[in-house]
């Protein structure tokens, strides 16, 4: 993607190392919708593509994070509906 996970962390305001546990899958119960966004847009993807990506790594090789798998869910909708609300403007 042509930016280091120290630069990606400086721009979306969050350290190194939580960028680094969130990359693993830790800590993605507790993180903010802002700091999703944050990384999509730096990243160029959308936070549909961005947490798919963490989805599919939940199901495949992480079954027993289901709260997590939720979590993510949650955020998913989430942008879903903030898209929909955005066409409106």
């Amino acid at each position: 993607m042509g930016i280091s996970q120290r630069q990606l962390a400086d721009v979306v305001g969050i350290s190194r190392s939580y960028l680094s546990k969130l990359e693993c899958g830790y800590g993605i119960s507790g993180v903010s919708i802002e700091v999703v966004f944050k990384i999509a847009y730096c990243l160029n993807v959308s936070t549909s593509q961005l947490l798919h990506l963490r989805t599919q790594d939940y199901k495949s090789c992480n079954r027993h994070l289901s709260k997590h798998y939720e979590r993510v869910e949650f955020f998913r909708l989430a942008h879903q509906r903030f898209l929909e609300l955005k066409k409106r403007l």
